[in-house]
């Protein structure tokens, strides 16, 4: 089996503006987590973690991967509203 999870999408690009993507979305275990745009590029905080937080980069359509993590955080990761 060839192990795709390195692999580059074929389309690199959000499905929307980048400002509709953020807000506050609510997890059941890590609680509230806010996206907001910052520098033209998404921010990822956990709002009960404040030292969890990253560079969201677009991954393909709605599909973001967090970089530049100060704390773990799995790749690539997928968030809808």
């Amino acid at each position: 089996m060839i192990d795709r999870s390195n692999a580059e999408p074929a389309v690199a690009k959000p499905s929307l503006p980048l400002n509709e993507y953020a807000g506050v979305y609510n997890d059941a275990w890590y609680g509230p987590a806010t996206i907001r745009l910052e520098n033209a590029g998404l921010v990822f905080t956990l709002d009960h973690t404040p030292k969890a937080i990253a560079d969201l980069q677009i991954w393909e359509y709605d599909t973001f991967k967090p970089t530049g993590a100060t704390t773990p955080l799995k790749t690539p990761s997928s968030r809808s509203r």
